[in-house]
């Protein structure tokens, strides 16, 4: 693995870290602005307590190759380049993938450089039982914490702490009551700077009808 990779990988699951440390009871506080939530044309996949996942996604194959997770016209639409990376900074090309459950797609508008030069949402999955709603029990050690949907499905913004000034948004979506989605976006161009929730809202979107759709 390259230095510069060894340090994208360790800057990421930093901030996995902060979200899961401040890994509800309590009434949802209002959406990010401009977060994606589900439209009224789509069936919720939430009931009962909050964070409930009434609709789970099979995602083993989606763990254990986490760079097929959104689709090519989907990544193109959103204007993320393909093939995206790995954790480990190889380009993804239908391997099995690294073994860390994480992937990660960079945007083609974005300046251009290797890795930390560059902006990126990356995602990680992590077997993590009921971790929306334990999340919501522990929303007192979160910086910033705001309850929303992806397309769907139950998902909370929140870090311990917020970075979010500085570009970097977590956006954490329970795809079954096993198994979440850790979605980071990290925008360093000031362009994108402001927009870096929405951007981690319209991947993770993507990444949902994508494992939806079986591919």
């Amino acid at each position: 693995m390259s230095r510069v990779a060894k340090r994208r990988l360790g800057l990421l699951l930093a901030v996995v870290g902060m979200l899961v440390v401040g890994c509800t009871s309590g009434t949802p506080a209002a959406p990010a602005p401009g977060s994606g939530t589900s439209s009224p044309s789509q069936a919720p996949a939430t009931s009962g307590a909050p964070g409930a996942v009434s609709n789970p996604i099979e995602t083993a194959t989606f763990e254990a190759h986490p760079c097929s997770a959104l689709s090519d016209d989907r990544a193109k639409a959103l204007g993320v380049a393909t093939p995206p990376k790995n954790a480990d900074g190889t380009l993804q090309g239908g391997a099995a993938g690294d073994g860390t459950g994480m992937c990660l797609w960079f945007y083609q508008d974005s300046k251009n450089g290797k890795g930390l030069g560059q902006d990126y949402v990356a995602i990680l999955f992590a077997a993590k039982h009921d971790a929306v709603k334990l999340a919501y029990e522990q929303r007192s050690t979160f910086a910033y914490f705001e309850p929303t949907t992806v397309a769907g499905y139950p998902a909370i913004y929140g870090s311990s702490k917020d970075e979010r000034p500085k570009g970097t948004c977590s956006l954490t979506v329970g795809f079954s009551d096993r198994v979440v989605g850790y979605v980071t976006s990290t925008q360093v161009s000031e362009a994108a700077k402001p927009k870096t929730c929405e951007r981690a809202a319209a991947v993770a979107e993507g990444i949902v009808q994508t494992m939806k759709a079986g591919r």
